[in-house]
């Protein structure tokens, strides 16, 4: 599979992949996939258990880019989230494990009629916070 036959099966994907994901993606086995995570080849943030990967890095470690636009990273969202949408955008993180990050102040947020309330623009730095740190 060619990059960008890889770029264009990307496509169907949600802007945060899970390792299942990136296994079908790059076509390479699971093994493999856990070496580049853990070498951070592939930038990706652990919540809770789980390996969560932006989708712009998987294209940036394609290309072999350095660096990342994050402009156009969750473009289909308001720039205000609810819990529920930031649950769906990290792909159903244990509510306990969501409620934790906030508690701990890792995601910015405000409370609004007893409804959290998240910038898009906190969630991403969340997301990319040790972005610079794995390169």
């Amino acid at each position: 599979m060619t990059n960008n036959e890889r770029i264009n099966l990307l496509e169907k994907y949600q802007d945060i992949l899970i390792f299942d994901e990136l296994v079908e993606i790059l076509g390479i086995g699971e093994n493999t996939t856990y070496n580049l995570l853990k070498q951070k080849k592939i930038y990706s943030k652990k919540i809770g258990k789980e390996y969560k990967i932006p989708k712009i890095c998987v294209i940036a470690y394609i290309y072999n880019k350095k660096s990342i636009d994050t402009t156009y990273f969750l473009k289909n969202y308001g720039d205000i989230l609810d819990f529920k949408e930031v649950r769906r955008i990290l792909r159903n993180p244990c509510r306990n494990t969501l409620y934790k990050i906030l508690k701990n102040n890792e995601i910015y947020f405000r409370m609004i009629a007893n409804e959290y309330k998240i910038p898009k623009s906190s969630l991403i730095e969340y997301i990319f916070k040790d972005y610079t740190s794995a390169l």
